[in-house]
């Protein structure tokens, strides 16, 4: 029996940053969300896009924390207390 990998299973399983939004479907097992019905574009899914701010196809629909911890965790994914610190202005939706 020969077994074929149907998807790129280096991906994350579980999104440093999906994961904390309140907009995520069925804890992220289909990796959508109410902003992207057809899959989370992999660029959001893996950290590497700030969702904070609006993304093409997202329908007007953002990252919001489900709770308070889970916003630190995003601001410090992305920086934010660094460039703070350094007297830069972060721009969040």
């Amino acid at each position: 029996m020969t077994y074929r990998l149907v998807d790129d299973y280096r991906r994350t399983i579980i999104s440093p940053i999906c994961g904390w939004c309140k907009h995520l479907r069925n804890f992220g097992v289909d990796r959508t969300c109410d902003a992207f019905l057809d899959g989370i574009p992999v660029a959001i899914w893996e950290g590497e896009a700030d969702h904070r701010v609006p993304h093409a196809g997202d329908h007007g629909i953002q990252f919001e924390a489900r709770t308070t911890h889970g916003a630190d965790e995003v601001s410090k994914w992305f920086g934010d207390d660094k460039k703070h610190a350094a007297g830069e202005q972060t721009e969040v939706a």
